[in-house]
């Protein structure tokens, strides 16, 4: 009788680190020709654009340093408040543009081109999170965001550059800050409490976060508390009133009118039925 063998494999960390909370809000493909020239509006909201260059050549400029060319097989992740000016600058330019919040653990740097080679699949993802979110439903949404965060995350394994512990202290700081608001999201610390976690002074803390994450503080702050409230009004048992006290809102109408601004729905569409 011949004896079984059984064959075990594992594979472990001893430093786990939980997904990158990421808000996938819009995604456009673009593919662009010699007369593509788009000068951006000032005053729009601080939300991230990841900017990945397929083919072509592209030129971004964005406030405070000099414009830099974009070519395939490169990332930029960009402030939406502080892009001025992209342009076409060969016969075409092939790219996708995705504009999200979160996602700033991963300390990609801003406003820079990025060589990281296209992943295979790549395009496939950024597709999928396209005809997502086209279906207007929050379970697509979800599902993109998801997607998106892959997305992020791969980026930054693939680059080869520094990232937050070998060297940026104002990102340390912020990072800081971050994690005490994840860790309070139920009884939001005021703005002196997130600068004396960051060890900054809170006109300072202000200025380093917009800088590191694209967004204030407080905008940072209640998207996180808003994808958390998502989470819990699909995951049924709380209704729209319950989230809101869980989550420290002064009434149910703050809390829907926050909500809608930030999801594009009312809370009531999240409700799991």
């Amino acid at each position: 009788m011949m004896g079984c063998m059984t064959a075990n494999d594992t594979s472990w960390t001893s430093d786990p680190l939980a997904a990158p909370a990421v808000t996938l809000g819009r995604v456009w493909r673009v593919n662009a020709d010699a007369a593509y020239d788009i000068h951006w509006p000032r005053g729009l909201s601080g939300d991230l654009i990841a900017l990945r260059t397929l083919a072509g050549r592209g030129r971004m400029t964005v406030d405070g340093q000099a414009g830099f060319a974009l070519t395939g097989g490169t990332l930029a992740i960009l402030s939406a408040s502080r892009v001025r000016h992209y342009a076409c600058t060969a016969r075409r330019w092939q790219f996708w543009w995705l504009e999200f919040t979160g996602g700033r653990e991963l300390s990609l740097p801003l406003h820079r081109a990025m060589d990281v080679a296209v992943a295979r699949g790549e395009a496939a993802r950024m597709q999928q999170c396209f005809d997502l979110l086209r279906r207007q439903a929050p379970a697509a949404s979800t599902l993109a965001s998801a997607i998106c965060g892959v997305l992020l995350a791969g980026w930054r394994f693939a680059w080869r550059g520094p990232g937050v512990e070998e060297g940026d202290p104002q990102a340390r700081a912020v990072a800081r800050a971050i994690d005490a608001m994840r860790e309070n999201l139920a009884r939001p610390l005021s703005a002196g409490e997130l600068s004396a976690v960051a060890g900054l002074g809170p006109r300072r803390f202000r200025e380093v976060f917009r800088q590191v994450t694209g967004a204030s503080p407080k905008r940072y702050y209640d998207s996180l508390r808003l994808s958390l409230a998502a989470e819990l009004l699909r995951m049924g048992g709380q209704g729209v009133a319950q989230v809101a006290e869980r989550l420290g809102y002064s009434s149910p109408f703050h809390f829907s009118r926050a909500f809608k601004a930030h999801h594009g729905l009312p809370p009531s569409s999240y409700l799991r039925r």
